[in-house]
C-alpha cells in the first residue's frame, strides 16, 4: 500500500516537475516579457534609484527601501534558522 501511494507520488512529481515545467516557465517569462515591452529592462534605472537614500532633514530614524529590503530578509533568513514560517511578528531574541 505505502509502495503503491509512493510510487504514485513520484510519478506525479516527476510529472509535474519534469522539462515541460522548464519550457512552461520559460515560455511565460518570454510571453510576459514581450508584452510589456521588457519593462524589467526599460526601467533598470529606476529600480536602482528607488535604493539610494533620499536625505531629507525631516525623515530622521526613517528606512531606505534597501534598509528595510535587508531588515524582511533577515528577518525571514533568520526564521528559516530556526525552522519556524516567518510571521513578521516575531522576536529574533525568542528562543525556539
Amino acid at each position: 500500500m505505502l509502495e503503491t501511494l509512493a510510487n504514485a507520488v513520484t510519478w506525479t512529481s516527476s510529472l509535474v516537475w519534469g522539462p515541460s515545467t522548464i519550457a512552461l516557465t520559460f515560455g511565460t517569462g518570454l510571453y510576459l516579457s514581450l508584452r510589456f515591452r521588457f519593462v524589467q529592462v526599460r526601467r533598470l534605472g529606476e529600480a536602482f534609484a528607488d535604493f539610494k537614500p533620499v536625505s531629507r532633514s525631516d525623515a530622521k530614524g526613517s528606512l531606505s527601501p534597501f534598509q528595510a529590503l535587508m531588515s524582511g530578509l533577515s528577518g525571514v533568513v533568520a526564521a528559516m534558522l530556526r525552522g519556524t514560517p516567518p510571521t513578521g511578528s516575531e522576536r529574533l531574541d525568542t528562543q525556539a
